[in-house]
């Protein structure tokens, strides 16, 4: 695979180094690595760390993967953002409530945590289920922060 398409690429001059932080990523792993992940449905967990490594200060973390995980792999070298499963947000207010508790503990105390959903709001999504959400995180996090 040509990885040299990037440098192709025309962009404004201030995205050049957005464009070279993901090819400093990327290139990190070999073709073998992203098609065994493509086949497997696997996260790279070492993505996390990669991204750190290459100067990131901030990774949206999904609700695929334990933030705590994804912490402890990459420290406090940068934020996480992330990571409530949106389908916790159909559930209902109690469901939501313990969701956001859940997501909180599990990154644990400290600074770096940008809490929101791990992917979008559905279409489908009550507003009130909204609110719940908006309500628990910062009720909650104060104990974590």
């Amino acid at each position: 695979m040509d990885r040299s398409f990037s440098n192709q690429l025309d962009v404004p001059e201030d995205h050049a180094a957005i464009r070279e932080g993901v090819s400093a990523v990327v290139t990190r792993f070999d073709d073998e690595y992203w098609l065994a992940r493509d086949e497997d449905g696997e996260f790279p967990r070492e993505f996390h760390r990669a991204m750190a490594d290459a100067g990131c200060d901030a990774i949206g973390v999904d609700w695929t993967i334990d933030i705590g995980q994804a912490r402890a792999r990459v420290g406090s070298r940068v934020a996480l953002q992330g990571n409530l499963d949106p389908e916790v947000l159909l559930a209902g207010p109690q469901a939501v409530r313990d969701g956001a508790r859940a997501v909180l503990a599990s990154f644990g105390r400290g600074h770096g945590h940008v809490f929101n959903l791990g992917h979008g709001v559905t279409q489908h999504t009550p507003p009130e289920n909204v609110a719940a959400l908006v309500e628990a995180v910062h009720q909650a996090s104060p104990a974590y922060h």
